[in-house]
């Protein structure tokens, strides 16, 4: 897909930059998700998460006067259906997931988000299915394999609940970014960001409204580093800075970089964890930038 509003070669290096800085952001969030959720009822944080957020990044674009779009229904009724998919529904299967399934697991099944992408992308004929993009997805799909220890993998009785959750999750992110582009690009990302967080933490309210205001103070106060970055990080930075990205940059491009994430982990676990780096993670992460370089091999003109 082409973008019909050609920018400045460094404005797409700053949107792509921004796109490994949501890797960073969200990889950390995997493991701070995987704790809260041992905490709070996974409906019940995600609720919590996003109505916090909204306030946050509402009193932040209130602040700043930016105009806020026309009440209308091209406005309201799309933005119900993407705060539904890239929001309230895929990350309540993504918690719950998290919850009842391996950490091999759903960092797997999450790597098919590309996948489901570019099938959806090309389905609704808005990417083609160049054979760069094909390739390159599927060579850092492989990466991820790699890295992420395919081998343990566990289809079992066990996490069947949980795997079915985490495939309902990626189907709702790769259809939000599948679908939301063109409506993120007309209208203001900031009161975009800030009404898709309450309008999901609304409705998650009325998922699951038993037990939401039973939790003690003490609860909250024992786990405040944690909720602060899951909110600040890796909620209301990541989701405001997709949708930015996702106004500049082919939607394919906001799901590949997905791919970055085991990577980031590997670095966070080297410089800060003191952990060793093997032969097999260095040629994971090979695989991984070889796939990415290969989808911005420039087609040939006819």
């Amino acid at each position: 897909m082409e973008n019909k509003h050609p920018q400045p070669l460094t404005s797409y290096m700053i949107a792509y930059l921004v796109l490994i800085f949501i890797q960073v952001l969200f990889g950390i969030n995997f493991a701070v998700s995987k704790n809260l959720v041992g905490i709070f009822d996974h409906i019940h944080w995600a609720f919590y998460r996003f109505l916090i957020a909204g306030v946050i990044m509402g009193s932040v674009t209130i602040a700043m006067r930016r105009p806020h779009p026309k009440p209308t229904r091209q406005f309201f009724i799309p933005l119900i259906l993407f705060s539904m998919f890239g929001m309230a529904l895929g990350q309540a299967f993504f918690l719950y997931g998290l919850k009842y399934t391996t950490s091999v697991n759903a960092s797997i099944l999450t790597s098919l988000i590309p996948v489901t992408t570019l099938i959806l992308l090309v389905i609704k004929r808005v990417q083609k299915l160049d054979w760069n993009i094909l390739i390159g997805i599927l060579v850092s799909f492989i990466g991820v394999l790699v890295i992420r220890n395919f081998e343990n993998l566990s289809l079992s009785d066990e996490t069947i609940y949980g795997d079915i959750s985490i495939l309902c999750a990626v189907i709702c992110f790769s259809l939000f970014i599948a679908l939301s582009q063109k409506f993120i690009r007309n209208y203001d990302s900031l009161w975009v960001t800030t009404w898709m967080f309450f309008i999901s933490s609304i409705f998650l309210f009325f998922i699951s409204p038993q037990g939401l205001f039973s939790y003690s103070s003490g609860l909250w106060l024992n786990s405040l580093w944690l909720i602060i970055y899951a909110i600040v990080g890796s909620t209301v930075l990541t989701f405001y800075l997709n949708n930015w990205v996702m106004q500049r940059v082919n939607p394919i491009y906001v799901a590949l970089y997905i791919y970055f994430q085991p990577v980031i982990a590997v670095l966070i676990g080297y410089f800060y964890l003191g952990e060793e780096v093997g032969m097999r993670t260095i040629f994971s992460v090979v695989l991984i930038f070889t796939g990415v370089l290969i989808t911005k091999i420039p087609k040939k003109a006819a």
